[in-house]
C-alpha cells in the first residue's frame, strides 16, 4: 500500500487567544461563550475576510488563521487588536476584554481542512509570549512587512521556544495605543536590504551528501549574521523552501529580502 504523500505549504500563521479566558469562564460560562463569539463575529472574522485570510479553527478560547500574504496577516492582527480596544473603550470599559497574537511565516503540513507542523507551534508560542494586547512576530514576519507597512516594532532578542531547535529573534509591534507607555526607544523598520540563503541543493546521487550541503548552507548564514551591515534570513525560514521548483522573485518578495544566495553541491 502506497504511503499518503504529505502536502505542505509556506503560510503566514496568525494565532490569537483570549487573555484570563479560563477564570471568565469559571466565574460565568455561558456569559463568556456569548461574548466570544460576539467578539469572533464583530471583530476577528471581519478582520480576517478583509485581508483575504481563512480561519482554519476555533480553539476554545482562539483561533488559528492562514494567510497566503505576510503583510496581510499582520495588517489583519493590527485591526483585532485596534477594534478590539474600541470595543473596550465603548462597549466594555468595566470589563475589558485582550488579545494575545502571535504570528510566523513558515511551512505548515496540510490535512484537508487543518494545519499543522512547526509553521503552526511556533505562531503559537509567539503568541504566548505576547502581554495583553500585543502582537509578537517572528524575524521572518518582520523581515517581510518592515519596508512595507507603516508599522514601529520592539526588538524582544532572541527567544528560545518550547519544541523549536534554534533561538528565533522575535518582535512586537507598537500599536498606536502603545506609543505612550514605550518606555524603551522602539525601532522603525529599516531599509537595508536583506539577504536569504536557500537550501544548496546536492547534486550528486549519494543522499548522505544531503547533510553536507544543509550544513554548508547554515554555516554561510551564520558567517553573514556576523556582519551588521545588512539584515540576515535566519535558517528556520529558508529552509521552508527546501526541495521545491521556486520563483527567486517571489521568494524574495515573501522572504522581504533583496538578495538571494544559491548553491549546489556535488561529490
Amino acid at each position: 500500500m502506497a504511503q499518503a504523500r504529505v502536502l505542505r505549504r509556506l503560510a503566514a500563521i496568525l494565532v490569537a487567544d483570549i487573555v484570563g479566558y479560563t477564570s471568565k469562564i469559571e466565574n460565568d460560562e455561558l456569559e463568556t461563550r456569548v461574548r466570544f463569539n460576539d467578539l469572533l463575529d464583530s471583530v476577528i472574522l471581519p478582520a480576517i475576510e478583509d485581508y483575504g485570510g481563512r480561519l482554519v479553527k476555533t480553539m476554545g478560547d482562539g483561533v488559528l488563521v492562514e494567510f497566503s500574504s505576510v503583510v496581510n496577516s499582520v495588517q489583519a492582527g493590527v485591526e483585532i487588536q485596534s477594534a478590539t480596544a474600541k470595543q473596550n473603550s465603548v462597549q466594555f470599559v468595566d470589563h475589558p476584554w485582550q488579545l494575545r497574537i502571535g504570528i510566523h511565516l513558515g511551512d505548515v503540513i496540510v490535512e484537508d481542512d487543518d494545519i499543522h507542523g512547526e509553521g503552526v507551534n511556533i505562531a503559537s508560542r509567539l503568541e504566548g509570549l505576547a502581554n495583553p494586547g500585543e502582537i509578537c512576530v517572528s524575524d521572518m514576519v518582520y523581515t517581510g512587512v518592515r519596508n512595507k507597512l507603516d508599522l514601529i516594532f520592539k526588538d524582544l532578542g532572541q527567544k528560545s521556544l518550547k519544541n523549536v531547535a534554534d533561538p528565533l529573534q522575535v518582535y512586537s509591534i507598537v500599536l498606536k495605543s502603545d506609543l505612550d507607555n514605550e518606555t524603551e526607544m522602539p525601532i522603525k523598520p529599516t531599509e537595508r536590504p536583506a539577504v536569504a540563503v536557500l537550501p544548496f541543493k546536492n547534486l550528486s546521487e549519494n543522499k548522505d551528501q544531503d547533510y553536507f550541503a544543509d550544513g554548508l548552507t547554515e554555516e554561510i548564514i551564520i558567517s553573514l549574521l556576523q556582519f551588521r551591515f545588512f539584515p540576515v534570513i535566519g535558517g528556520s525560514s529558508t529552509f521552508a523552501y527546501k526541495g521545491r521548483s521556486i520563483d527567486i522573485r517571489t521568494v524574495g518578495e515573501q522572504l522581504g529580502a533583496r538578495y538571494i544566495v544559491e548553491g549546489t553541491v556535488r561529490e
